[in-house]
């Protein structure tokens, strides 16, 4: 204040620089006008820009990834092989039944052979012994035996013997039967003939007398073929 008085000269504006960080101020004008050094006490003017309260600092946190899982894959096992094992069959312990084939249903029933003779012949016949059944009064009686002449035709048989004729019918392939009076009527009679082969033929005689009713005789007759007569 005192050098404004005196007339001096009006001061040059200075200006003054700080260099961030600086201990030293110096002037833009002339070297001649010095400026006294800043003394190291001096406190240095630091700018310091104060964060606000309330602002914050954004932080990006990155999500996290999945754990990515590893894709194991498990061989499928393989199927054991398993070796067939034949076992034998078993032995059989006693002979096989042998099964006789059913007749086929086409086939016709099996008959006998009917061995009749086909034309007029001559027999030699023999008498077995009377066999005697029921209640019988009388004796033992001989029926008349020895040649017999027999004719066939289509269903009838004629037998002639000594005493009489009998008209036989048939009854079966090379059997024929008669029943009827006796030869002397004095009684019944019943005859069954059977061809055996051509060669041979058997009759059962049965007798039942008038006199003796519940007596009944039994005869058998054996007969061999002699010769046809024409």
């Amino acid at each position: 204040m005192l050098l404004a008085a005196c007339g001096a000269p009006t001061p040059t504006a200075v200006v003054v620089q700080v260099a961030p960080n600086a201990t030293e101020v110096w002037s833009t004008e002339s070297p001649a006008t010095a400026v006294p050094a800043l003394r190291p006490t001096d406190v240095t003017a630091t700018a310091v820009l104060a964060l606000k309260p309330t602002d914050e600092t954004a932080t990006t946190v990155p999500a996290p990834k999945p754990t990515d899982l590893t894709t194991t894959t498990v061989p499928t096992p393989k199927p054991t092989a398993v070796t067939a094992t034949t076992l034998p069959a078993p032995k059989p312990t006693g002979a096989p039944a042998t099964l006789s084939p059913a007749p086929k249903p086409t086939d016709p029933p099996a008959t006998a052979p009917d061995l009749t003779p086909k034309v007029r012949t001559v027999w030699n016949t023999a008498i077995g012994s009377n066999k005697m059944e029921g209640t019988c009064a009388g004796t033992a009686i001989l029926p008349a035996y020895g040649q017999v002449q027999i004719t066939p035709s289509a269903d009838a048989l004629e037998w002639k013997n000594q005493q009489t004729t009998y008209a036989f019918k048939r009854v079966g392939p090379g059997q024929w039967h008669y029943a009827g009076p006796s030869p002397l009527n004095d009684g019944t009679v019943d005859l069954l003939l059977t061809f055996k082969d051509d060669k041979n033929l058997i009759v059962v005689h049965k007798l039942v007398p008038a006199k003796d009713a519940g007596c009944t005789h039994t005869f058998t007759y054996n007969g061999t073929f002699m010769w046809e007569r024409p």
